[in-house]
Formats: C-alpha cells, sequence, structure tokens
C-alpha cells in the first residue's frame, strides 16, 4: 500500500486484480517500473559510492608509500654525497701520503 492510500482502496483494487478485472493496472504496472528504475539507479549509485571509497583508500596508501619514498630518496642522496665527499677526501689523503713517501725516499737517498 503506498502513502496516502487508505486500506479499502488497496482492498478494492486487489479484489479486481483477482477477478481479472483491474482497472489500474497500468499504473500500477508503471509505478512499479518507475520503483525499479529508481531502485536500480540507487543501486548504482551505491556500486559507486563504494568504488569512490575504495579508490580514495588506494590513493591515501599511494600517498603514504610516496612520502616514504620521498623521504628514502632523500637520505639515498644525503649518504651519496658524503661517500663523494669521503671518497675525495680520501684521494686527497693518498695524494699526500705518496707525496711524503716521496720526499722521505728523496732525503734518503
Amino acid at each position: 500500500m503506498m502513502p496516502g492510500e487508505n486500506q479499502s482502496k488497496a482492498l478494492a483494487i486487489a479484489a479486481d486484480a483477482t477477478t481479472g478485472n483491474c482497472q489500474n493496472c497500468s499504473v500500477l504496472q508503471q509505478s512499479l517500473a518507475e520503483y525499479v528504475s529508481s531502485f536500480l539507479a540507487l543501486k548504482q549509485k551505491i556500486a559507486v559510492s563504494d568504488d569512490t571509497i575504495r579508490l580514495q583508500q588506494q590513493l591515501e596508501e599511494l600517498q603514504i608509500r610516496l612520502v616514504t619514498l620521498e623521504k628514502k630518496t632523500a637520505d639515498y642522496e644525503s649518504v651519496q654525497a658524503e661517500l663523494e665527499e669521503k671518497k675525495g677526501c680520501s684521494i686527497m689523503a693518498k695524494m699526500i701520503i705518496t707525496i711524503i713517501f716521496t720526499e722521505i725516499e728523496i732525503s734518503i737517498i
């Protein structure tokens, strides 16, 4: 029964329907088609909403991963620069040691 309808009207329509004299069948069929259409549209909106929520969660997870990756990249670049600096110092130390040993050998000779 629809809101606003009284029970006696609904019973009269039901009685007519059982005897095959349904005067409102086309109206009922149209209303049913509208309800089904509305239901399917609502169901589609719910599915889209669920997909949107799932995609939003995936986006948040990817953003967290991106921030973590950016931090790791910055740390890697910092360590790489430090390594290059120490490598340069090591080369300079080897050159100094070579010069010192060369001077020692010259002075011994």
